[in-house]
Parts: structure tokens; C-alpha cells; sequence
């Protein structure tokens, strides 16, 4: 069989074919894994009383801790602030304790290192974020506005709701 010059343009397209396979095949957990039909569309306020948690003001900073298995799945509408920060220490034990309850959680939990404030029905909440989604969030996001995101309820922490977002 003859041999054929390979052309600049033939090259071009090979490397985009390539970088696309790439990209899918090691794209961010936060996009290449997550199921989205497995989330309920829900609201912040609809989650606390659906799930009866300890959260809002009247809860004391040594109030009730409830630790919920990561079942509970939701898509929130939400306004972003712009507001991004490292793990407050409140946050960070959150999350410990939660990553007790069950074995997968551990490894999970070590993606998450941000936190990103959200607004919803004029109240003010710390989302926690995958270190993977901080970058094309402030890229998108990083002034403010509407976002979807979607999130697992590890339920609340001294009075504290704890929403870990998967997705946005």
C-alpha cells in the first residue's frame, strides 16, 4: 500500500480528536461524573424543613449536629456573590465528622477545599466547592449572578447547613 503525505490540516484535526478524547476521558469529576438526573430540583429552605435540620439562628454554635448518608441530592437556583474562600475550620471539622460516617467519604471529601457564598431568598450561605470547579467559576461567575449548582446534603453542623456541590 502506497504511502500518503500527511497534510498540516490532517494534523490539526487528529491533534482536536485527541485533545477531545483526552478531555473526556480526564475531565474535572465535577463534570465528567456526576448524574445530574439523579438530583431533585429543590430550594434551600424546602431542604432544611423536608429534612428537619437544626439550622438557622435560634441554633447555638454547640447546637445539634445531624450527619445525613450522601443520598440527598439537590439542584439549587442560587445567586452567587463572588465571594470564594479556603475551608473555614467550622467547615473543615463539618466535614471530618461527616467523612466518619461512612468509608467511600474520606477520599470524596479531599476534592473539596473551597467555599463559595451564595444568596437564596435573601439569605447568605457558604457552599462547599471542589477544588476543580474554583477556577471556571470565578472564569463564569466570578462578579456574581444566577448559577444552578448541584449539591449533596451532609446535613448540619452546629446549626449550620452543610451543602457540598458536585456540579455546576
Amino acid at each position: 500500500m502506497p504511502e500518503r503525505a500527511t497534510t498540516s490540516s490532517q494534523v490539526l484535526a487528529i491533534g482536536r480528536c485527541a485533545a477531545f478524547a483526552l478531555l473526556t476521558a480526564f475531565g474535572t469529576p465535577a463534570v465528567s461524573q456526576v448524574d445530574r438526573s439523579a438530583y431533585r430540583d429543590s430550594t434551600i429552605d424546602e431542604i432544611i424543613a423536608t429534612l428537619q435540620l437544626p439550622v438557622g439562628p435560634t441554633q447555638s454554635a454547640e447546637g445539634l449536629t445531624v450527619l445525613l448518608p450522601p443520598e440527598f441530592k439537590y439542584r439549587l437556583k442560587v445567586n452567587a456573590t463572588g465571594n470564594i474562600r479556603e475551608l473555614a475550620p467550622d467547615t473543615a471539622a463539618a466535614m471530618s465528622e461527616w467523612g466518619k460516617t461512612e468509608p467511600g467519604l474520606p477520599a470524596f471529601l479531599k476534592e473539596y477545599t473551597h467555599e463559595v457564598q451564595v444568596t437564596a431568598n435573601d439569605a447568605s450561605i457558604w457552599l462547599v466547592w471542589q477544588r476543580s470547579l474554583v477556577a471556571p467559576f470565578r472564569a463564569e461567575r466570578g462578579n456574581g449572578g444566577a448559577i444552578d449548582v448541584y449539591a449533596i446534603c451532609a446535613g448540619a453542623f452546629r446549626g449550620r447547613l452543610l451543602l457540598l456541590v458536585d456540579c455546576i
